[in-house]
């Protein structure tokens, strides 16, 4: 890659993270109302395809089987051989998933934020329930698994990044409709997808791997 466009890229992605960074604070300002506008009947959200397809996106297993199927594909004897880093693209999307849901656990346990109550209430759990993670709402671990399964995916096929993205925030949506998080939950998790799946391929993937 020519060095004018690696700085070019480094810009662009300093503007992009500058400006997660700015709307964070915003997020936490319009939580409630927003989560008002959202909040649905989660009793009748499930019985729609449409939401189960989306909330899936955010449950680890799912990730374990879409890994397993892209290892064995792979793996298997090609002609000509498959890219050697591409070989490792199955164990890197479970890998950015796990990392990015266990972040969100660990998160949880420090911030200790409860899920909204009907109008959007915040409560903290006590400190004298320190490992218990039961009903913990910030951040939404579906979104982070989904967001860091799926942005794993668009460093190898950044095209698909058009279906990818949308797909992983749609599962942050079903969060919303379902009454379950605030919208800065979702939006937590969602950068603890985004940064876990950053380090992920930095450590692991290699940079710049042109893989399309």
């Amino acid at each position: 890659m020519a060095p004018w466009r690696t700085r070019c890229s480094a810009r662009s992605r300093l503007w992009f993270d500058g400006l997660l960074l700015i709307a964070l604070p915003v997020v936490f300002l319009i939580d409630r109302p927003v989560f008002r506008f959202f909040r649905g009947d989660a009793s009748a959200l499930e019985t729609h395809d449409w939401y189960r397809l989306l909330r899936v996106l955010g449950y680890l297993p799912t990730w374990l089987l879409v890994g397993a199927a892209l290892t064995l594909v792979d793996l298997a004897p090609q002609s000509p051989p498959c890219e050697p880093r591409r070989r490792w693209r199955g164990g890197l999307v479970v890998l950015s998933a796990t990392g990015s849901g266990l972040a969100a656990e660990v998160l949880k346990l420090i911030v200790r934020r409860e899920r909204p109550g009907p109008d959007g209430q915040v409560v903290y759990k006590p400190w004298t329930h320190l490992l218990d993670s039961s009903n913990l709402g910030m951040p939404s671990s579906h979104t982070a698994v989904a967001f860091g399964a799926t942005l794993m995916l668009t460093w190898f096929h950044p095209r698909a990044s058009l279906v990818l993205i949308p797909a992983a925030a749609g599962c942050a949506l079903t969060r919303l409709l379902a009454g379950a998080h605030l919208p800065s939950d979702v939006y937590v998790g969602a950068l603890l997808g985004l940064v876990v799946s950053r380090l992920t391929w930095s450590v692991a993937g290699g940079r710049g791997a042109d893989l399309r």
